[in-house]
């Protein structure tokens, strides 16, 4: 895909390291599936770390001179923090020069 798109693509962001609990376990082997999956397909992988993950997607962004960034849609947040704007969209706000496209999880008709 990096070949097609001629560009370097990221592969990942996240968060600080976290405490070792089972869903986050889950998290980093789903993260670890999907990473495997784009460099088997040739596609140039980063892992950034960092607290502010919006603005370590947007930094790393310009510095590669990435123009297009895929991400997946966010979780919807709990009940008590619906006024808070999700990652996704943290970065489509800090990321006005590139473009950016929102990838929906496909569900099984069921």
């Amino acid at each position: 895909m990096a070949d097609y798109l001629t560009g370097r693509l990221p592969g990942d962001s996240r968060g600080p390291p976290d405490s070792g609990d089972t869903s986050s376990s889950q998290n980093r082997e789903a993260v670890e599936r999907h990473m495997n999956f784009a460099r088997n397909l040739r596609i140039q992988t980063h892992i950034v770390e960092a607290a502010d993950v919006p603005r370590a997607i947007t930094e790393f962004a310009r510095a590669q001179r990435i123009t297009q960034i895929f991400m997946g849609r966010s979780q919807p947040p709990p009940w008590w923090q619906r006024l808070r704007y999700t990652i996704v969209q943290q970065v489509v706000r800090q990321a006005r020069d590139m473009q950016i496209t929102i990838v929906a999880e496909r569900r099984d008709k069921a």
